[in-house]
């Protein structure tokens, strides 16, 4: 995984900018066969929740970090399928969203009023993507129908819940605060690299202008390509970041390579990532730079290869690992210890025969 990640950046980093240290695993979960983590939200240095599910999507464990140990903690019963996404703003505004991958399955909304978790919101269809909280008793939930219908744009404004139509699907947000908030999503035209922005009273759809490349609809026999924003993260208002692929399709067959903006308080401009690999989630690293878990080319068993990247705030890539032995890593959430430069990583580890999988809870920095 290690050679795969300088691959991708073509050159040993420049000496001006250190190569961060590997990531650290610190715990895993073996509930079943296959167990996964995908959802980490973090509001300070004793404060952190994530969320485990198995292969049977019959068990959800929530777990707590009170800044000396990873602890269980009891969520309510008969919650199907597994979390999504988790946010907080504080320890007793703690949210987060789950489904079974089924819209016809329904989904809900959980919260953690700093004593126990309980249901705050249940659809009896739809599934969702994802959840923002923002500001005290508040919150946001998302629906993109990428997996399957979707149950909409939701905000729960302390009292009660209301469904805002908009004529763009949201998939994630991220928020400097409750009114400034950007998110990505995807609209009836089939375009996935929306960017939307909150200002505490309405979503605006803003242009990325020359900050991400152009789809292309070729016709038959012609090239296209299509931009499919993955995650994005707002680290102030003149400081926000969003990830994705490029799909391009051409008489040479389909090649897919990573994209980045950076908003900086007046337009979007592109930011260049190296390789050749598919970006997922991403997360700031406390220094001005920018942390990024995907997939690259899929190894011997099948199963696409993880990478992991990070950018400097002087624009250095690197590559970088997780240190799991023999086993290998695959991060599928991350965030960041506000005031600090220690981010929580989840996801899973694997054998190299992809036989189970473990959840797992990485930590980059001190």
């Amino acid at each position: 995984m290690f050679a795969l990640g300088l691959a991708l950046v073509g050159a040993t980093p420049p000496a001006r900018a250190a190569q961060p240290q590997p990531w650290q695993l610190v715990k895993t979960n073996d509930f079943s066969q296959y167990d996964s983590m995908s959802a980490v939200t973090a509001t300070g240095q004793r404060n952190a929740w994530t969320f485990v599910s198995g292969d049977q999507h019959d068990r959800i464990v929530a777990q707590h970090w009170n800044g000396r140990a990873w602890r269980n903690v009891a969520v309510p019963d008969g919650l199907p399928g597994e979390i999504r996404e988790a946010s907080a703003t504080s320890t007793s505004n703690t949210w987060a969203v789950g489904d079974s991958d089924n819209a016809s399955s329904g989904s809900y909304a959980l919260r953690w009023n700093g004593g126990k978790w309980v249901v705050a919101h249940r659809w009896a269809t739809g599934v969702v993507s994802g959840v923002t909280a923002a500001g005290p008793n508040k919150a946001w939930v998302f629906s993109d129908n990428r997996r399957d219908a979707g149950v909409g744009t939701w905000h729960f404004n302390g009292r009660r819940w209301i469904q805002i139509q908009l004529p763009y699907s949201i998939e994630r947000a991220s928020a400097v605060s409750a009114r400034d908030i950007w998110a990505i999503g995807n609209d009836s035209s089939d375009s996935f690299k929306v960017l939307a922005h909150y200002d505490g009273t309405a979503w605006t759809q803003v242009p990325a202008g020359d900050g991400l490349p152009d789809d292309i609809r070729g016709g038959e026999g012609e090239s296209s390509q299509q931009v499919f924003l993955s995650d994005v993260v707002a680290v102030s208002a003149t400081e926000v970041w969003v990830t994705g692929t490029v799909t391009r399709s051409d008489d040479l067959g389909v090649t897919e390579f990573p994209v980045a903006a950076r908003w900086d308080g007046n337009r979007w401009q592109k930011v260049d990532v190296p390789g050749t690999w598919r970006p997922r989630v991403a997360a700031a690293d406390g220094r001005g730079g920018l942390w990024i878990s995907g997939d690259g080319d899929p190894r011997e068993s099948g199963r696409d290869a993880p990478v992991l990247m990070h950018r400097s705030s002087d624009g250095t890539w690197s590559s970088s690992v997780v240190q799991a032995g023999n086993r290998t890593a695959y991060v599928d959430g991350m965030a960041l210890v506000p005031g600090t430069t220690t981010l929580w990583g989840v996801g899973q580890l694997r054998p190299a025969d992809e036989s189970s999988s473990d959840g797992a809870i990485f930590r980059q920095g001190q």
